[in-house]
């Protein structure tokens, strides 16, 4: 599906914020990025805030699609221990330099923090069930570190385990080249989403 032209100047906005933060961020700088007009940048985005705002909307729902597409489900409808592991796989990677400028912009701003809230809801179920602690960063006070607990590696390795068991019992009925064909196509997915998951 090509992406909208919303979504395009969103992608070329994030580069702008890459490349030189978010007081990089003007119409002009992100229609040349999008290679738009002006007009059409502020067809979609009628301020700068908004503009910004937007920003914040795609991190959070990028962060929710991710999540979902670790658990194969809706957020709401997974396990625990199933949110636990997908919240793990989808933290083992770094945020962009983009991502971290622009949830420092939420800080002090609650209209720029409310499309987190989805993402907050699902760390605090994940600390509320002691699976996940929040722990002050000592080399930034305004961040706050979230790492598993010792009950949240115990869930998160039965979790895996239980999933493995369960892989391993379909692949029991596979014949040889059944498996060689399945190893090749692993192998050429994991090559393929290696660049997808550095980011």
């Amino acid at each position: 599906m090509r992406p909208s032209k919303r979504d395009a100047i969103l992608g070329a906005a994030l580069g702008v914020v890459e490349r030189g933060g978010v007081s990089a961020v003007t119409f002009e700088s992100v229609a040349t990025a999008a290679g738009v007009t002006k007009a059409g940048v502020v067809y979609h985005f009628p301020t700068r805030e908004a503009l910004l705002l937007a920003l914040q909307e795609y991190l959070a729902h990028q962060w929710q699609l991710d999540l979902e597409a670790q658990l194969g489900t809706p957020v709401e409808s997974a396990s625990q221990g199933d949110k636990l592991a997908a919240y793990a796989r989808d933290s083992s990677h770094s945020s962009s330099r983009a991502e971290l400028l622009l949830m420092l912009e939420t800080v002090d701003d609650p209209q720029a923090y409310a499309p987190w809230h989805a993402v907050t809801r699902v760390i605090n179920a994940l600390v509320a069930e002691g699976l996940v602690a929040r722990t002050p960063d000592p080399d930034d006070h305004r961040q706050v570190l979230i790492g598993l607990t010792e009950r949240g590696r115990g869930q998160l390795q039965r979790t895996l385990a239980a999933r493995d068991t369960w892989m391993l019992r379909r692949l029991d009925g596979l014949d040889a080249d059944q498996r060689a064909l399945l190893r090749d196509a692993a192998r050429l997915l994991t090559e393929l989403t290696e660049g997808v998951v550095a980011r």
